[in-house]
Formats: C-alpha cells, structure tokens, sequence
C-alpha cells in the first residue's frame, strides 16, 4: 500500500467527520444529504425496512417519503417522529437525538467501505514500524458506528502491544478522526499526547507527519506499557467490594428489585453501556443529551462503575436516604442492558441476604451508586448494623488461610492419595476426577481448588457443569443475538477467567463438572492444544474461531488450572476424546466408609454398631454390583450418600429414608432388565437395620 493511497482514504475519512460534525449541528442540512443519496439505494431501504419498528419505522417513513417527493422537510421529519411515537406506550425518544435516528440511514450505505479503510491506515502505520526495525502491534478500529447504533462524529484506531491483553489495558499508538480535528499520540484512553491539525491553515491528512511521530513515541510505548498497570481498566478480581446504593428515587424502585433479585441504575438514554471504550465516551453523551453545563461527573462514574467496576461477589447496600439502609445483596451477574423495560434498563442481578431497616449514625454518599471498599472502619460499621459479622471483612481482604490440613479435616481420603491428586495437578494442569456417584467428586474438586491457591478465594475458582447443549459459544467464544436483531461477539465463561487469570500470578482454578456430558471436541474446539501443559503462555498463542483479525489472538496462562468431574455410571455419556484425555490426568476417587468416615458419623451421634452394621451392608452391595459384568466398579454407591451434615434423631429412620428416596431408584435404573435383582439388593439393605 502506498502513501498516497494511505493519503488518499485519511483524507476521505476526514471529510467524513467534519460533515458528520455538522450534521450533528443541523438536522435540515442532514436531511438535504439524505435526500441526495443514490435513488436505487434509497429503494432498497425503503424495501429491506417495511416490518420495522420504532426507531427503524421512523427511518422507514423518511426515506419512503423522500423517494416519492425527492425531498423531505424538517418540519414533516417532525410529524413523522411524532406520529410513530405515538404508537407505542413508553417515550421511544428519549434515547434518541435527530442525528442518531437519520446516522442509521445515512451511514448503513458507507460503513463497511470506511471500517476497511481504517483497517488499511492501521495495517499500514503498522507495517511502517516493522519496516524501522519495532515490533509488529495488534490494533483495534471503531468507526463512527456507536454503542446501540447511535452513530457519532468521530472515529479511530490504537496499535497497542502483542504483550498485551488488550487495548484497553494498554497505553496506545492511537489516531483518532474528531469532526474537524485529527488527533495523535501516545496516550491510554483519552489522555493521548495530542497533535491537533490546525484546520484553518492545514486541511490534508498527512500519514508521513502521523508515522514519524509514532515511531518517535515507540520506545516510550513499549517502555511503559512494560512498567505500568493501567489502573482505571484494570479491577481487582482478588478483593471484594463494597457499595452504597439508590434504587429510583427515594427507594421507590425497590420493591421490584426485591421480587426480580435485581439492582438497576437509570440513564437509559445512553444505551448499553459495554460500548463506551471510557468514561470520557460516556460523559459526553450525558452532557449532550441533557444540555448542561455542569461537568455531570458523578452520574458519569456511576454508570462506569455499576458497568465495569463493580463485580460478582460484591457486597451493594441499599438505601433509601443518606441515613437508612433497607437492604443488602450479593451480585451474582455481570452487568447486561435490558431494552424491553420501560424504563431503568442497566442491570444486574443480586442474591437478597438481608432486608429490613437500618438507621446509620454516619451519613452516606447522596450519589446513586458509591464504592465505599476502602472506607474500612466505615464498611465495618454497617455490616455490624445490618447483622453481618464485622470479622467477615477481613477474612475476605486476607482471603482465609486454607492448607492441605484444612482439606483433610474434611475429606475422608488419606494424606498419600491426597497428595497424588496435588501433584498431578501441578504438573500435568489438567486433572478429571473420576468415580462412582456420592464419592464427592466436585467436594473434592473445590478442596483442591483451595489448597492449590492456600486460601479460600473465591474469585479464583470458577465452576460451571457442561450439558449435551453446551457450545464452544458458550465456553469460549461466539456471536449472540442482540435487541435490535442482530449478532454481535461475546466472550464465553473461560475464555473470561482467562482474561481475569493473567492479572494475576496466583493459581486460579476451573472446574468442569460432568466434563463428559458434553461435546468435548466442539466445546474446546483449538483449546485442545492450548490447555496441554507445555502449549501455556503467550508465545504459543493462536487465532480463535471468531477473531477479528489476524493479530487477534488468545492464550492460556501458566496459573490456569483445569479440574474436570466425571461420573463412571452414567449410561448417557460418550467415551471422552483420546485427544482430550492424553491432555488430561485422570484420578479415581472411591467410595471411603474409613475410621475418618467413623469418627464423622460419631459426632453427630450414630452408633458405632449402628455404623459397622450399614458400612457392612454398603460394601456388599457395592461387590456385587462390581461382580456384575453389564456394571463394575465405576457404578458402586460412594459414601456420600451415608454422611449425615448434622445430628440425628433416630439413625435406622435416616438410614431408611436415604435407600428409599435415594439408592433404590439408582438400583432400579441400574438393573432396569432385571427388577427382582434390584428388589433382592434393596431387601438386603432393610434386612436387620
């Protein structure tokens, strides 16, 4: 590609944004652009968009009303705005300026053509560093298409570098179109070492000017983007927080969140708020939609920190003044955008563990949404005041001690095949724990988890259970639908604990139970080669199936740990993948009705002759359905289903209730074609208890 082609495109973008900027400024000279657009392209809108509703009936009846009148007016846009909002319940509107609705038409016709065009100045500037001797960089583009399909005035790129994440975890070489300025630099976010063009004196765009000072500023980039976290894109995964929070005015949106488990922010008009890049982006949309002259900061962070900042696991204190709490919840989802409410739309969802009404001595923060973490004695004192344990946050800052002793004292199995199970996860990284059921395999697996780690975090443990529907989509990455209809790329379950694991250099663990319920070989897709022990760290990164690009690409890090659980008796499952099981270390647990398993059952008050009678009968029929040549060992009953949690009132009752709703159906199931084998084994199991 040459200069003057590079030239060339910089300059058509840049044309781009200035009209775009005055578009923005009067909606009769955009609605005189539309009017001059391609007639066959005008046609073809008005037919891909007949069905449409709201907004997109809006932009129907503009275009249909330009293509027979070859014109439309501002003040029948107007009427047409009107008309159509009319139709429906809430204020379809209110998110919507006259810019964002015409952008959809305008730009539907050009966005391909400019998003390639960035790509190509990005590509270029790129291969200009490689070609002076620095190292090639990946780069993201945002055209001028914004979150909900706003549309705005200004678009850009970032090179960041291969060592990185991504880019909004890095300082950038970054150019960026703004109406009638070209800025560039090296900054991180906004806060780029700017070169304005002075569009009085210079209307070109010169990428000899752009490239000469990228590579004046490369040595400072990799430097520090080497030294430093960017704190603002980077959370805490290891620390839970704490948070103040309104719920509508005044509480008055309360009741609903406590039926639905949900917290709620408002601010709708901004749409979903995972597009905003920071929270400059979201800022200038607040003050644009509302016109006012204040610096609207605090509404600002609060939709930043309800979006990126505040986490599963976080404690949210609900209040309906500076002075009552009403509630207190733990979040238990990532945030998401719910555009079929009427009205606040940012959510997410929370776990009640208490409600009430507490009066504080100390005021709290009149904003919306406040982080109050590090406010220590301040957070213990509410936590006093609402019932829950002060102590519990400093267990959670020091992340409870837990060591192989701990495990042990729960667990029945001895030191020794404790031990094994360490070890092979240390060095194979990969483990699936196998046995029969009721041995505690995902017990097992999560005592594990902690040891390896040495303290109880639960942020860096992760569980989720595979099934014959889980998808690659699900687990690493995939397109999903949207509200307006259509797809856009999401990150899947581990391919985000990926991303949270390289923050830190601790072990983070991710169990898989009943890893062999599902498609192994779709779900991991190219993860086969990257979990084997020696494919981990960056240098053996690769394109995933939905990369964006070529520089675009995925690995897993050295502290990922991978704890599989797999049932031996299920007769559903398929036989696990060879390729999959060479990459994996495979341990069977068995069922322990040990002195471990004795002294248990002895403190919540069973017999020992009680015990010794029902340990005999367990581990008959567990060698006879070992002898049974359709079973074996892989179907025998694990110990359990015999381990009380608390103490019992009459151990032959409980004994009883645990073979009729419990290991009954599983010997009916197991010896469906031969019922009186079942009937005789139960029989066994009643006979003198």
């Amino acid at each position: 590609m040459t200069e003057e082609r590079v030239n060339k495109i910089g300059n058509e973008i840049y044309e781009l944004s200035k009209k775009l900027k005055k578009f923005k400024d009067d909606t009769e000279v955009f609605l005189e652009e539309i009017g001059s657009l391609d007639t066959n392209y005008l046609k073809m809108y008005v037919e891909e968009n007949k069905e449409k509703e709201k907004i997109n009936l809006i932009r129907y009846r503009v275009v249909e009303k330009i293509v027979n009148n070859n014109k439309i007016a501002l003040n029948e846009f107007e009427k047409i705005k009107n008309e159509v909002a009319e139709k429906y319940d809430k204020n379809i509107l209110q998110s919507w300026s006259d810019f964002n609705i015409l952008f959809g038409i305008y730009y539907k016709q050009i966005k391909e053509e400019i998003k390639n065009k960035l790509n190509e100045i990005a590509e270029y500037l790129n291969n200009f560093l490689i070609n002076n001797g620095k190292e090639s960089c990946n780069y993201v583009v945002k055209d001028f298409l914004w979150n909900q399909g706003f549309g705005g005035d200004h678009s850009w790129f970032a090179l960041y570098p291969n060592f990185k994440e991504g880019f909004k975890e890095s300082y950038q070489l970054s150019l960026a179109f703004k109406g009638d300025e070209i800025v560039y630099g090296l900054g991180y976010g906004d806060k780029i070492e700017v070169i304005i063009e002075d569009k009085e004196k210079n209307n070109n765009f010169d990428i000899q000017k752009i490239s000469n000072k990228f590579l004046e500023v490369y040595d400072e980039f990799i430097k520090i983007n080497s030294e430093n976290f960017i704190e603002e894109s980077i959370v805490n995964y290891n620390e839970i927080s704490y948070w103040t929070m309104s719920l509508g005015e005044y509480g008055n949106l309360w009741s609903e969140c406590e039926e639905k488990n949900i917290i709620a922010v408002g601010w709708d008009y901004l749409g979903d708020l995972s597009f905003y890049e920071n929270k400059k982006e979201i800022n200038r949309k607040i003050i644009e939609f509302t016109k006012s002259e204040t610096s609207k900061s605090n509404d600002t962070l609060a939709c930043w920190e309800f979006c990126n900042e505040m986490k599963i696991g976080d404690y949210v204190l609900i209040k309906t003044t500076t002075k009552e709490i009403i509630a207190v919840g733990i979040v238990k989802s990532d945030y998401y955008f719910d555009d079929e409410r009427e009205k606040y739309k940012h959510i997410r969802k929370v776990e009640w563990i208490k409600k009430g009404s507490w009066i504080t001595e100390d005021k709290m923060a009149v904003k919306t949404l406040t982080n109050i973490t590090s406010y220590k004695e301040f957070v213990k004192g509410l936590l006093e005041l609402v019932g829950i344990d002060s102590k519990k946050i400093e267990l959670e800052e020091i992340k409870e001690i837990y060591s192989k002793e701990d495990a042990l004292n729960s667990l029945f199995m001895q030191e020794k095949e404790f031990d094994k199970i360490i070890n092979s996860l240390k060095r194979k990284k990969n483990i699936i724990l196998q046995g029969p059921p009721g041995v505690g395999k995902t017990f097992v697996a999560k005592k594990i988890a902690y040891t390896l780690i040495g303290n109880k975090d639960r942020n860096k443990v992760e569980m989720i259970q595979f099934h014959q529907s889980y998808t690659y989509e699900d687990f690493i990455q995939g397109f999903r639908p949207t509200e307006d209809g259509k797809f856009s790329l999401k990150n899947g379950v581990f391919y985000e604990f990926c991303k949270k694991a390289k923050l830190s250099n601790e072990p983070h663990i991710f169990i898989i139970d009943e890893i062999n319920r599902g498609n192994l070989s779709k779900i991991f897709g190219e993860l086969m080669l990257l979990i084997e022990t020696d494919k981990r760290g960056k240098e053996f990164e690769i394109s995933l199936t939905y990369s964006k690009n070529s520089s675009d690409k995925f690995y897993i890090s050295e502290n990922v740990y991978i704890i599989g659980t797999m049932n031996t008796a299920d007769r559903s499952l398929s036989i696990v993948d060879y390729a999959l099981r060479r990459r994996f270390a495979f341990l069977v647990l068995e069922p322990n009705f040990n002195n471990k398993f004795i002294d248990r059952m002895k403190e919540f008050g069973f017999s020992i002759e009680f015990l010794n009678n029902m340990i005999k009968k367990v581990e008959n029929l567990n060698c006879i359905i070992q002898q049974d040549q359709r079973l074996g060992k892989g179907y025998k009953i694990g110990h359990s289903y015999f381990t009380a949690n608390s103490s019992i009132e009459n151990e032959k009752e409980w004994f009883r209730e645990i073979i009729e709703n419990e290991i009954e159906p599983l010997l009916y199931e197991y010896w469906f074609d031969e019922e009186e084998v079942a009937v005789e084994q139960i029989e066994n199991l009643f006979r003198g208890i």
